[in-house]
């Protein structure tokens, strides 16, 4: 199944998490830290057209990026909803990787 946003929108990615939990920010999945630290991310490049399976940051500027599929993020408890851009398409078995912090009861 491919999800599409028609021209009007209305197309949305929604991640629910445990109940009592509370979404505060998402961002991007890429890697973190240096050296023996690092958290290495062995994915697809960040380059165009795949943006690294990566969506924007819930701290972005709602924006039509042509390098990251575009869109906004809303919170509500323990939902955190991304709303895609126009135009914008997710394909079958295509991934996305996100960091989500949450508040943990």
């Amino acid at each position: 199944v491919t999800l599409f946003a028609s021209p009007m929108g209305r197309a949305n990615i929604e991640v629910i998490l445990p109940e009592g939990y509370t979404c505060l920010q998402v961002l991007p999945a890429s890697p973190r830290g240096r050296g023996a630290e690092a958290v290495p991310l062995q994915v697809l490049p960040e380059d165009s057209p795949t943006g690294n399976g990566g969506l924007p940051a819930s701290t972005s500027n709602y924006s039509l990026n042509v390098t990251l599929p575009s869109g906004f993020w809303e919170f509500y408890d323990n939902r955190c909803v991304f709303h895609l851009a126009p135009y914008m398409s997710l394909h079958t078995r295509q991934s996305i990787y996100l960091h989500i912090f949450a508040l943990n009861p």
